[in-house]
């Protein structure tokens, strides 16, 4: 796995759909992740981008994601949501999916992909996950520059 939080926590969500999806057996790739993972969180209980960044709201969201509920990991995800409690107001996806929308305001292209996620590992509904645009894919990109 990279030495990315951000990246290594959707490669095991990832990998989790597949092995679900498929039947195929990746659980070694997935728990060598969660342990990476485990061992990667910052001091504070929060995920930055990368070994060396600070905690963020949204690396953070998409590594708690990933955890089960579970005896291995307890303390990891017990220290996730105490950040996540102090950054969002909660785990609750009536205080989380709110949290990563007001972070990147009108800006859908990170928020939904954030909340997709965390739809996909069971952790908010889909009816909190905003559409994106896609109608605004046929302009040509001229038109956003300033």
């Amino acid at each position: 796995m990279s030495s990315s939080a951000l990246s290594t926590a959707v490669a095991v969500n990832t990998l989790r759909i597949v092995q679900r999806e498929t039947g195929a057996d990746h659980q070694a790739l997935i728990d060598g992740g969660l342990n990476w993972l485990a061992n990667n969180a910052n001091d504070d209980g929060g995920w930055g981008d990368t070994v060396k960044s600070l905690s963020n709201i949204s690396t953070t969201t998409l590594c708690w994601a990933v955890f089960e509920e579970g005896d291995k990991f307890r303390d990891v995800v017990k220290r996730a949501d105490a950040w996540l409690r102090q950054a969002a107001g909660g785990t609750d996806p009536d205080k989380l999916a709110p949290a990563i929308i007001r972070r990147y305001g009108k800006d859908r292209t990170f928020s939904i992909p954030i909340l997709t996620h965390c739809a996909l590992a069971g952790k908010v509904g889909w009816e909190r996950v905003l559409q994106l645009p896609f109608e605004l894919a046929a302009f040509p990109q001229s038109l956003f520059t300033a």
